[in-house]
């Protein structure tokens, strides 16, 4: 399936369960496709409360450009929830683009409801610090890719 069918399958499925009452008294979720990059299209009139990223730390070449996404996206009202398998050098890209702009907590396995506990995934919670900067992200960007080199 091409990126357009899974968003539309997804928002097939959240606008379902909202019918059926698991939303009730809140508005739809919004599932779209979104390239990563400092040129991404933000296609939401506003910040969302919740974004929800699986599988998004498989290289570290791809971290700057997710970072760079999520601050676009989130506002200090964001909560960003990341499960990701451990690719050590990917995570520690991660970090350390996100150390100075975002509050990260790592969710314990007892935290987790039991079916989405698993040995190999680690799970974040994250808010944009009031002070975050998009600047800071592309400047340490480039400084991570030259010391990789």
């Amino acid at each position: 399936a091409n990126a357009r069918e899974i968003s539309a399958n997804a928002r097939e499925s959240s606008t379902n369960a909202c019918k059926i009452g698991a939303c009730t008294g809140m508005t739809a979720p919004q599932v779209c496709a979104l390239a990563w990059g400092a040129d991404a299209k933000v296609p939401l009139p506003s910040a969302p409360s919740l974004i929800v990223a699986t599988d998004t730390l498989y290289s570290p070449s791809a971290v700057s450009a997710f970072v760079s996404t999520l601050g676009a996206l989130a506002d200090g009202d964001t909560e960003v929830l990341i499960a990701a398998g451990r690719n050590r050098q990917a995570a520690n890209a991660f970090f350390e683009l996100v150390r100075h702009d975002w509050h990260v907590q790592t969710l314990r396995p007892h935290e987790l409801h039991p079916e989405f506990r698993c040995d190999d995934v680690d799970v974040w919670r994250m808010r944009k610090r009031p002070n975050g900067d998009r600047k800071n992200i592309a400047r340490r960007s480039k400084e991570i890719v030259a010391r990789s080199r």
